[in-house]
């Protein structure tokens, strides 16, 4: 199911937050998010991972990532969920919405259930988790 010819061939990112820290760097996580783009048709996203890093404190590796979608290195950013970003929704959504006002689109890794059921559907199809944040955060 892959988004689009166009597309397969930009950059991705994935983003990964993790505190306290994780000896083994979120690596489930890094193998989901890569699982989930190829089976979208990306290419195999760059790793930004603030690894000990608080919601609370400042995340530079998501600093720089959203500079690099300003930049226009990126157009999707692949997450496990919103709470990579802060354990508050709200600050979640703001911190989501910074990454989507710099040009990115967010993708989220949808539930494992709605995961095994994509390929009978359409990338548009898919429920909101597994699409993208973009629209809740508006």
């Amino acid at each position: 199911m892959a988004l689009t010819s166009a597309n397969s061939t930009r950059p991705c990112a994935m983003y990964l937050r993790c505190y306290p820290q994780d000896i083994w760097q979120m690596q489930t996580h890094q193998q989901a998010l890569r699982d989930f783009a190829a089976h979208l048709g990306l290419p195999e996203p760059a790793l930004y991972l603030d690894n000990g890093v608080s919601s609370h404190g400042d995340a530079p590796q998501r600093d720089i990532l959203t500079e690099a979608v300003a930049r226009g290195f990126f157009r999707y950013v692949l997450v496990p969920g919103p709470w990579v970003f802060h354990l508050d929704p709200r600050r979640a959504r703001r911190i989501a919405q910074n990454i989507v006002t710099a040009g990115g689109q967010i993708l989220e890794l949808p539930a494992q259930r709605d995961y095994l059921k994509a390929d009978a559907l359409s990338y548009e199809q898919l429920p909101a988790t597994g699409r993208h944040l973009r629209a809740a955060v508006r």
